[in-house]
């Protein structure tokens, strides 16, 4: 039996990128999809202090911490017959999201080369 090598990390941005800056991205993402009562919003709120915490403080156990929670506080896969309704992202929430993508991306730029800018000729 020969020995082998382990498969190399794949090139680009992403390899680089910490794996609690992409989750975090990759939850954000969903986050502005989701269906949630108001009570859930305003823990969703809370928790996006945190992670924008975790961001300034360039702390990614925090971050990963506050990505859990978030996850947690998603919607339910079952919901009860006399649940709250749910309504969509409020825009408090969506400019929050935004924001913290902003200082996310300014925090943990990413690893490859800006794309190009189109010429004007």
């Amino acid at each position: 039996m020969q020995n082998q090598l382990p498969p190399r990390p794949a090139a680009g941005p992403e390899a680089s990128e910490p794996d609690a800056v992409r989750d975090a991205r990759d939850i954000l993402a969903d986050l502005i999809e989701w269906h949630l009562p108001d009570q859930r919003w305003s823990t969703v709120e809370e928790l996006l202090t945190d992670t924008e915490a975790a961001i300034a403080a360039r702390d990614l156990t925090a971050l990963a911490h506050a990505v859990a929670a978030l996850e947690l506080a998603g919607p339910d896969r079952i919901q009860r017959v006399s649940a709250p309704p749910d309504r969509s992202v409020p825009q408090t929430v969506r400019e929050r999201v935004g924001r913290t993508v902003d200082a996310m991306t300014a925090a943990y730029p990413p690893a490859g080369p800006a794309p190009a800018k189109p010429s004007r000729r």
